[in-house]
């Protein structure tokens, strides 16, 4: 995988991964996937506001995040 752009502090310490805005948790990083029902780059915000300390997308942000 090529990375393409980062953004923010690359230090920081991710304690939980999930693709479920609903389990995020302080500290974890957040996998926005794109899936045939539901856009995970709709929760980014979401995500964020329940301590997610990373997130990664696939999408530009559009200044959405």
């Amino acid at each position: 995988m090529q990375t393409t752009h980062v953004e923010g502090n690359t230090a920081v310490k991710v304690l939980d991964i999930t693709a479920d805005s609903r389990a995020v948790k302080v500290g974890s990083l957040f996998i926005a996937l794109d899936g045939a029902t539901v856009d995970g780059h709709n929760y980014v915000n979401k995500a964020v506001e329940a301590g997610a300390v990373a997130v990664l997308v696939s999408k530009t942000s559009r200044g959405k995040w």
